[in-house]
């Protein structure tokens, strides 16, 4: 992240008499922290990500941007978010190709729920109990080892490799699936009380 370069050193009769750094980069990397808890409405994300983008742009200096957007916070977007990943990523790649000079590599969603997820797994519905398995999961060694066991069935007759490589992420499976359930859970939550 932000420049990278040489530091070109004057020296005068042995003396240093300047030092100054001299930017080499043409592509500079960036990743983009944006906080979304202000935000209302799935547009608001679009547009604080789009600007930050924008912002780091500028600060590249005339260089290609190349980004990763984070988006953090507790929102009551979060389902939402998790939902229209795909949606946000494609508004943000138009962003990029319309201002000229930014890659997008990818966005990840960081947020959480507004509501805390203890009191999400009390609600007595069949995704709550779904959810609060997933979460006894981290408990249990033995149990997650298990469940494990029984999403690698199914993928036998997949190569070893390729089966290291899927199952080698399976704690960010068990959070992505996680972080799922609570979007759904806060979603039927609001409309419940709507």
């Amino acid at each position: 992240t932000g420049s990278k370069g040489a530091t070109w050193l004057t020296l005068e009769d042995g003396r240093l008499i300047d030092v100054r750094h001299e930017s080499v980069d043409v592509v500079r990397w960036s990743v983009l922290d944006v906080d979304v808890r202000s935000a209302q409405h799935f547009i608001d994300v679009v547009e604080a990500a789009s600007s930050a983008l924008s912002a780091e742009q500028d600060r590249a200096e005339g260089r290609t941007l190349a980004a990763r957007v984070r988006l953090l916070g507790a929102t009551h977007l979060h389902g939402e978010l998790k939902r229209r990943e795909d949606e946000l990523l494609a508004e943000l790649r138009r962003h990029s190709i319309e201002s000229g000079g930014i890659y997008l590599e990818k966005i990840e969603t960081k947020t959480r729920g507004e509501i805390a997820l203890e009191t999400l797994a009390l609600r007595g519905d069949a995704m709550a109990g779904l959810f609060q398995s997933l979460q006894s999961l981290r408990d249990d060694p033995e149990a997650l080892d298990a469940f494990r066991s029984e999403l690698e069935r199914p993928l036998a007759g997949v190569g070893a490799e390729l089966l290291r490589e899927e199952m080698a992420e399976f704690d960010e499976i068990l959070r992505e699936a996680e972080s799922l359930l609570a979007g759904h859970l806060l979603d039927s939550s609001r409309e419940e009380e709507a």
